[in-house]
């Protein structure tokens, strides 16, 4: 029969190591963050909706045409913004 030192021992091991996997987990995301302007007059467009479809996520840039989106690490990932009245693109 096992030690209750010995089990409290293999808790904490087993507890550090899934601390130790989430953390990994968490580490292959990255975070794709930038500004949406016109090409042309270079106006900040407010509400554009910057999205990777492929895996459902997306954000919307905010009052300084800023936007943040976290991403899982993949070798590519296909991103769209879009905002009614111009021309979607697709990088």
């Amino acid at each position: 029969m096992s030690s209750p030192l010995f089990i409290v021992r293999y808790i904490l091991l087993v507890g550090a190591s899934l601390l130790c996997m989430q953390s990994y987990i968490q580490a292959q995301n990255f975070t794709l963050s930038g500004y949406v302007q016109d090409s042309a007059s270079q106006e900040i467009i407010i509400g554009a909706v910057i999205a990777a479809r492929d895996i459902q996520r997306g954000t919307l840039s905010n009052a300084y045409g800023f936007y943040s989106l976290t991403l899982p690490q993949s070798d590519s990932v296909r991103i769209t913004v879009d905002y009614p009245g111009y021309n979607r693109v697709e990088k």
